[in-house]
């Protein structure tokens, strides 16, 4: 079975035998639709002058928030980890901002995204992805970021990978069941929409 890869609208070809494809050739149209997702998506990006070269000068307005598996309220988080009882130069957000915050609160407040949120941003689009299983980052931290933005009006979309763990956005897109190859056409989308 062979794919035609470029633009989003090209059309798979096979795809519409009426003989099932054994999974092997399931696998491969779906590893060549995620080539695809990819490429279409540099290639919009180039065509609206987002990127003008491999890295790109990102334009400056910001138009879009994606997050995944982000730690949204650090108060939260360093509580979070004391509760898995790290040793004293464990615990991730105290050694990021250098301090527990019961010796600067306001430190945690400025470092935490839930604390930013208010209605003169609520131009920009948000897309928030999270794993149902993390391990590292407890998933209530994307699941109270997301109400946030919507109780102030953001236009919010979400992503769940159910039973992902921590990392799963690292994943090679290669793997047509991964997690990560599930959330590339969301983010494809998402992006589409509103860049």
């Amino acid at each position: 079975m062979t794919a035609a890869i470029g633009r989003r609208d090209r059309v798979l070809a096979g795809m519409g035998q009426s003989v099932q494809p054994h999974r092997e050739d399931r696998l491969a149209v779906v590893k060549q639709r995620n080539h695809a997702l990819r490429v279409d998506l540099l290639d919009r990006l180039h065509a609206k002058g987002k990127i003008t070269n491999g890295f790109g000068s990102i334009a400056a307005h910001v138009k879009v928030l994606v997050g995944a598996y982000g730690i949204y309220d650090l108060f939260r988080h360093w509580q979070d980890d004391l509760a898995l009882n790290p040793p004293p130069d464990g615990n991730v957000v105290r050694n990021l901002l250098g301090c527990d915050p019961f010796d600067n609160q306001q430190r945690y407040v400025d470092a935490s995204p839930l604390r930013q949120i208010s209605y003169a941003a609520n131009k920009v689009s948000a897309l928030i992805a999270w794993g149902g299983d993390d391990e590292f980052v407890n998933p209530a931290q994307s699941e109270i970021f997301v109400r946030a933005l919507q109780q102030a009006r953001f236009n919010v979309r979400t992503h769940k990978a159910v039973g992902a763990s921590h990392f799963w956005v690292n994943h090679a897109l290669s793997d047509p069941l991964g997690h990560s190859a599930r959330f590339a056409p969301v983010l494809a989308e998402f992006l589409d929409s509103f860049l």
